[in-house]
């Protein structure tokens, strides 16, 4: 069974996974990406629809399995003295149809720590794992020091915690009240305000009755739902401070006007897409986030401003707003995310809505993150790409496809953006369509030269640029994202150290030592290396790519120099053999995603018998991810 289905069966099939979660496999890019890692559009109803069968399927497969395997169980005497995942187990009912019901008694335990053993040389010491249990008919995940309402029973009754084990309880996950059509009283916690993505909750008889009682159903200042007037004229009532993701709005596509209250801070995720009515926005100063697809083909929208104080436009916010003609974003902005002014499909997949009105865009210095194709198919961008072949922003190259033969970047520029070479085509498969399989990569660039001002090459910023033959790299470090050169000439010329830069390593059987010549690797350098035992990183390579170790089988044991400063996200993945680890005392980041499945930020199902060696500064930074490394702070030569 491969890793993706093990995580959808582990989480009773978790969709939309990559909205909530940064670090979702569907598609690797990051729009802040720590740049937010984004679904391509294209795949997102796909998605959803394929998400919400397997967690249909899994479902229905453990209660099979419960139907089978709990009666012989019930035949013998539960120990009172098993635990499972810290709690202990009174009773289990072996009616699997009321399975989630039935499974209580568990009493919580505090987490437990392995005791410290002094030594000569330092100490020794086991970090807790985080907690996922069941607790009072409710499915409640821990990570990093948050809870997270995960799964939810068919009762008539539900009481939310305001904290478990200590952590706060902050948000409620996706479908975590699927089905729960009994649910009647619902307790929230005054410190629960992210009602997340599609949770489920507006078709429980609690948001029903609800409607009954008022025209706006609100929960600590998050505005769940709403009756729309007659006049089609939404006024959000004071001291709302937000809209919850996927907001319920009766006869929404009868909306035309939105006005929000002074204090609001945040739109949820698709809050309002597809209301094809709505022409005018008015938003008070100080509102900091617009969610994802918020206002998504809404493509009569023509009237909106941009307020002070706004922090974040998430992917696809305005995608299809055929009639909104400007975009004077305001001072202080920091991110605009993939895809939020491009042309794309809609929720009919035969439809393409272009943003064929936006020629008018002010982007501040404050903009630090811009995703992958933020606007493109506009009339601004292809008005940008005349006026220069190479569209840079705010030192972020976020557009190449119209450069052609020798290539350089300019000095100053220090990202070169997600598929900035990736082509788009208006007659490929429909008006303003995206293709989605490397065929649209720019074919007439021969070099590129890169200088040393660049620090990150992103997600398939060259990917199938057929014809691209040479790469200059500058003798600095830089961070190349996957599949930055896939299908280009340059990649399959060459291989073993181009340069400075590791392109790929043998299949060699016992150690490999990455050469100090060595800046950069490419993140697919080591795909093929499933003998290696062990590898000696130089300190020449400032930062290990995420994923670069992975699949490695029989990797045991890597040593990290002095000078090393960081590690990315899940390096040693499926390294199950890895059983020493050895840094140094410069580092100073491990990548990981603050997500609420619990992966582990250097390996997937990491061995339990693995030992990080490293100094008392490097143990302080694992201490904190609380992933259940076994840390020795001693002198590696010890």
């Amino acid at each position: 069974m491969n890793e993706k289905t093990n995580e959808l069966l582990r989480a009773f099939g978790e969709v939309d996974e990559r909205i909530i979660d940064k670090t979702a496999p569907w598609n690797i890019s990051e729009s802040g990406e720590e740049e937010v890692r984004e679904i391509a559009p294209k795949e997102r109803k796909i998605q959803r629809l394929f998400s919400a069968a397997v967690s249909i399927g899994a479902l229905a497969a453990c209660i099979a399995i419960c139907a089978v395997v709990l009666p012989k169980l019930s035949a013998e005497k539960p120990n009172p003295g098993n635990s499972q995942n810290g709690a202990e187990v009174t009773g289990i009912s072996t009616d699997s149809t009321n399975l989630f019901t039935e499974i209580t008694g568990f009493v919580t335990k505090p987490a437990e720590t392995t005791e410290t053993t002094a030594q000569e040389t330092g100490s020794t010491e086991m970090v807790t794992e985080p907690e996922e249990n069941q607790y009072d008919n409710l499915t409640i995940i821990c990570r990093e020091g948050k809870a997270y309402v995960d799964r939810v029973a068919d009762v008539e009754s539900i009481v939310i915690p305001a904290e478990y084990n200590g952590c706060p309880v902050v948000s409620i996950l996706y479908g975590a009240f699927f089905e729960c059509n009994h649910l009647k009283d619902i307790t929230f916690p005054a410190g629960l305000t992210d009602f997340g993505f599609m949770t489920g909750l507006w078709d429980t008889t609690w948001m029903k009755e609800q409607y009954q009682k008022s025209d706006y159903v609100v929960v600590n200042g998050v505005l769940l739902g709403a009756k729309l007037a007659e006049d089609g004229v939404l006024r959000v009532p004071d001291g709302v401070t937000a809209i919850a993701g996927s907001f319920h709005l009766s006869s929404a596509q009868k909306l035309t006007e939105l006005y929000l209250p002074a204090g609001f801070k945040t739109i949820g995720q698709a809050a309002f897409e597809e209301c094809t009515a709505l022409k005018k926005v008015s938003m008070p100063e100080g509102v900091e986030v617009i969610g994802e697809y918020a206002f998504a083909y809404c493509r009569n929208l023509s009237e909106f401003t941009f307020p002070k104080g706004l922090k974040t436009i998430d992917a696809c916010a305005f995608t299809g707003c055929a009639s909104l003609k400007e975009a004077v974003l305001p001072d202080g902005l920091e991110t605009i995310g993939g895809w939020a002014f491009s042309t794309n499909e809609s929720e009919d997949e035969h439809e393409q809505i272009p943003c064929k009105a936006l020629r008018t865009v002010s982007i501040p210095d404050s903009v630090t993150v811009i995703g992958r194709h933020a606007f493109a198919g506009s009339p601004w961008m292809e008005a940008q790409k005349k006026e220069n072949p190479l569209v840079i922003v705010n030192n972020i190259l976020i557009d190449g496809t119209a450069s052609k033969g020798d290539v350089v970047i300019p000095d100053g520029v220090k990202i070169i953006n997600d598929e900035a070479f990736y082509i788009w085509d208006e007659n490929a498969a429909g008006v303003g369509q995206l293709y989605r399989d490397w065929e649209n990569g720019n074919p007439n660039i021969r070099s590129v030269t890169i200088p040393e001002s660049v620090k990150e090459i992103r997600y398939a910023a060259f990917a199938n640029c057929k014809n691209l033959k040479t790469v200059h790299f500058p003798n600095s470090s830089i961070e190349i994202g996957d599949q930055a050169f896939q299908d280009t000439e340059w990649i399959k010329e060459n291989s073993g150290v181009v340069g400075n830069i590791l392109v790929s390593v043998p299949d060699v059987y016992g150690l490999y030592e990455i050469p100090d010549s060595v800046y950069n690797v490419l993140p697919d350098a080591f795909c093929e290396c499933k003998h290696i035992t062990e590898v000696k990183v130089p300190s020449s390579l400032e930062y290990v790519q995420e994923f670069m170790f992975s699949g490695c089988d029989e990797l045991q044991k890597v040593t990290v120099a002095e000078g090393v400063k960081r590690i990315g996200f899940r390096v040693f993945k499926w390294c199950d053999k890895l059983k020493t680890l050895i840094l140094p005392d410069s580092l100073e980041e491990i990548e990981f995603t603050d997500d609420y499945y619990g992966y582990d930020p250097l390996l997937c199902n990491h061995p339990s018998d693995l030992e990080i060696i490293c100094s008392e500064k490097t143990a302080e930074m694992l201490r904190s991810m609380n992933n259940g490394y076994q840390i020795s702070v001693r002198n590696a030569d010890n």
